[in-house]
């Protein structure tokens, strides 16, 4: 596809979805070293959105996460449409093993021969490894801001997963909504901007070992 044919998709979806975006020997590095970090746990937190301000904790097993996730249950029949989530992150600058760093680098090279013209240097990376375990969510929003450091950018890169089927993210953008699945090897796009409306429902799932890993975040 032309660059020109995925800027005219940006503009109608609003959102550009790429399956087998890295070289398949790159892709299985970086699904291997990410499967590390997350069985090494250094550096993650579990970031929690409910009333007030968003915190990170340390990591936390699955039964405070089903606590946490029962909280925020309860918060948002009360709240409805308030902006809540709970999920665990190793930040970039946490990451000890460099991983974070290199699949951005990758994943930025592999963006750039077609949208590149979208975001010319120099910018600033805002990335993180993100595990959603049963109880996890992120509730409905859009990434925009004009404050401080907007987010210019969103990309995501999904790796293998328990199960594919778990926690797709919801994207809405002017009215048409598409469930984007976690396949391994796909990368998501976006311009943030007040439509780019996106979400992951709670992760139900009876499974105590499920797990959605994924590479997320933006450029600033």
């Amino acid at each position: 596809m032309s660059p020109r044919e995925w800027f005219e998709r940006l503009a109608r979806d609003g959102v550009l979805i790429r399956d087998d975006i890295l070289a398949r020997p790159d892709f299985e590095e970086f699904d291997r070293a990410a499967g590390s970090c997350w069985q090494q746990m250094t550096g993650w937190h579990t970031r929690v959105k409910g009333p007030g301000a968003a915190r990170d904790f340390e990591l936390q097993d699955a039964e405070a996460m089903g606590r946490i996730g029962a909280l925020l249950d309860a918060h948002e029949i009360t709240n409805p449409g308030e902006f809540t989530y709970l999920y665990s992150s190793l930040h970039q600058s946490r990451d000890q093993s460099g991983t974070v760093r290199k699949i951005g680098h990758a994943l930025i090279g592999a963006w750039h021969g077609s949208v590149g013209e979208l975001l010319a240097p120099p910018f600033e990376t805002n990335f993180s490894l993100t595990a959603y375990t049963p109880h996890c969510r992120l509730a409905q929003h859009t990434d925009f801001s004009l404050g401080t450091s907007p987010y210019r950018l969103t990309l995501l890169l999904f790796f293998r997963n328990t199960d594919r089927r778990l926690a797709p993210l919801h994207f809405e953008y002017k009215g048409k909504r598409q469930v984007i699945r976690a396949v391994p090897n796909r990368s998501v796009l976006f311009v943030p901007s007040p439509a780019t409306n996106h979400w992951i429902e709670p992760v139900v799932s009876t499974d105590p070992g499920a797990l959605r890993l994924a590479f997320s975040g933006w450029l600033l």
